[in-house]
């Protein structure tokens, strides 16, 4: 089963007293805190208390939506410390098993209430972010979740330690328009097959959940993969290959930035894009907490991974050690950028950007 599927998305909102967004849910600049099953469950749509609703409606955490989460064990015993009051951002992730307990009078914040009322539970955090942003929250949360995996708290937020404004600049923009041009205006050869809005959407799905996009997409596997060939061959980029994904990953961040384009001016390459010096620093700032944490060979543990496609077994034979050993390593760089690596959603595609734009790939 996949790791994302383990896991209880959360969206929220707080009192308007407070303003912007809160507690642990989605939608920060407006949108009721609704359960898994996309119910409003009482007054918290008006700014209550999400977690006292929930309680009262359900008798307990509401349980996960089809394609949502499902509960999974976490080692940590007790309670988690609840952060200063006011401080709950809007979207949260819960990796948690157990049953509901009751929450303590006069806790505010969703994020707080869980960890109150379900002791054993890991929480990530995201930023706060639109509500038609919450898919970006979602990730956020996820990759979180790394770090409060082994965080004494059991809680950990999304930390915004670096962007990709280095190359949201007209010329990459206009790199990544006409990369992804040939799946925007293609035409399916029949009406029932996917047009090219509809590939774009596999393309970012499978990019973030892999082969289990197909869940997500409520598709077959093997129509996933003939998807996924096509796009390959109307992008003309090798998908199975580490640079492939990289590329279409990062066009599809920067084709909606709001830049003007000059049309003029010829289209860079990729590696022209990734060899400018503000995009040299922005490389140095994220594989930065991997040199901070001194890992014995984090750095290097990453790239081998890396350069094997993101696999841990040949990443492993490349290394010199075990299987066991290459993902204990990774673990640990995980907590050190504070990004999933691991598993989807993951921070593969930026990293192999970083290494490559340092010239360590």
């Amino acid at each position: 089963m996949p790791a994302w599927s383990k896991r209880l998305p959360v969206l929220g909102r707080p009192p308007p007293a407070r303003g912007g967004g809160a507690g642990a849910g989605g939608g920060a600049g407006g949108g009721p805190a609704r359960a898994a099953d996309g119910t409003l469950p009482g007054p918290a749509a008006q700014g209550g208390d999400c977690a006292a609703d929930l309680l009262a409606a359900y008798g307990q955490l509401p349980g996960p939506a089809p394609s949502a989460a499902h509960r999974t064990p976490s080692s940590r015993p007790g309670p988690a410390p609840a952060p200063p009051a006011g401080t709950g951002p809007p979207h949260a992730a819960a990796s948690r098993t157990g049953r509901a307990k009751p929450m303590a009078p006069g806790i505010r914040g969703l994020d707080r209430d869980i960890a109150e009322r379900v002791p054993d539970c890991v929480i990530g955090v995201s930023g706060e972010v639109p509500l038609r942003e919450t898919p970006i929250g979602y990730e956020q949360a996820f990759h979180a979740l790394a770090v409060a995996r082994t965080a004494p708290s059991g809680r950990a937020s999304f930390q915004r330690d670096s962007d990709l404004s280095p190359l949201a600049v007209p010329q990459g923009v206009r790199w990544a328009q006409e990369l992804l041009a040939p799946c925007v205006t293609y035409l399916p050869p029949r009406r029932a097959d996917p047009g090219g809005a509809e590939l774009l959407g596999t393309l970012g799905s499978w990019l973030t959940f892999g082969s289990s996009a197909s869940r997500h997409l409520k598709i077959h596997r093997n129509t996933l993969a003939a998807r996924v060939r096509l796009i390959g061959e109307l992008l003309e980029l090798r998908l199975d290959r580490r640079a492939g994904p990289a590329a279409a990953w990062l066009a599809l961040q920067l084709r909606s930035v709001p830049v003007a384009t000059a049309t003029r001016q010829p289209t860079p390459t990729l590696e022209t894009l990734l060899s400018t010096p503000a995009v040299e620093v922005w490389a140095q700032a994220r594989l930065r907490p991997l040199e901070r944490a001194n890992l014995p060979s984090g750095t290097d543990t990453v790239r081998a991974w890396l350069r094997a496609d993101a696999k841990l077994s040949p990443a492993a034979s490349a290394l010199g050690i075990s299987l066991p050993g290459a993902r204990k390593r990774l673990t640990r760089a995980e907590e050190a950028l504070g990004r999933s690596l691991l598993h989807a959603p993951s921070a593969k595609h930026e990293l192999w950007l970083a290494m490559r734009a340092l010239g360590s790939l």
